[in-house]
């Protein structure tokens, strides 16, 4: 039992030590499993969740990555700085930092994997939204179209057809995708507006240990 502990905690710090390391252009690094390395971008998976998603990052805002064999591959086709935006904000799904909209390839080294993922899943529930509420507009407009064609056929004393039958089950099941389309779109709307605000809260938060107007102690400064 002694030989198989050694063992396990000789072998710890390698296992501990065996990830890759990128530096952004904006001096953060990200723990990684580097997977490929092409001319124009980086594909890796976060070293914390290997099982999880594989990402991308272009090499335009890389400033270095770092080998598991301590080797460093540096790339010099980078900006000399680069500056994380004061504040960013959403509009209309897109983000903009400090009134300026961000690429998306440069989104991830600025929001960091976690949030990364986190505004993705925001778009894709506000993009079901969206579509969901076309499609609820579109058949409204074709259950209305039909059931004036019918009403026209009632006023002129004519045999009404069956379209006024598939007027409301058209006009019910455009209701039924408008109504579907809030909660998606609200979801949606949460998720990234929680990014922006996770963002721009740690972007600006301080922490200071001095006189405040209730006595001495620590004050938050946002």
């Amino acid at each position: 039992m002694k030989k198989l502990l050694f063992f396990l905690f000789a072998f710890l710090p390698i296992s501990l030590m065996a990830q890759d390391r990128i530096q952004t252009i904006g001096g953060t690094y990200i723990d990684v499993k580097i997977l490929e390395i092409d001319e124009d971008s980086i594909t890796y998976k976060e070293y914390a969740n290997l099982n999880g998603p594989t990402y991308r990052i272009s090499i335009e805002n890389v400033a270095a990555v770092i080998f598991q064999n301590k080797t460093e591959e540096v790339y010099s086709s980078v900006p000399e700085a680069f500056n994380l935006p004061y504040r960013i904000d959403a509009r209309r799904g897109n983000l903009y930092g400090d009134g300026v909209e961000i690429p998306d390839e440069s989104l991830i080294y600025i929001l960091g994997p976690e949030e990364y993922d986190s505004y993705n899943a925001g778009l894709r529930f506000r993009k079901t939204g969206k579509t969901l509420g076309f499609v609820g507009l579109g058949l409204a407009a074709a259950g209305g179209f039909l059931f004036a064609v019918t009403l026209g056929q009632a006023k002129r004393g004519e045999r009404v057809s069956g379209a006024a039958y598939l007027s409301g089950y058209t006009i019910g099941l455009g209701i039924s995708c408008l109504i579907a389309s809030i909660p998606f779109s609200a979801v949606g709307r949460g998720k990234i507006n929680a990014v922006v605000d996770n963002y721009n809260l740690n972007r600006h938060a301080s922490l200071n240990f001095g006189v405040t107007a209730n006595g001495v102690g620590f004050a938050l400064n946002f």
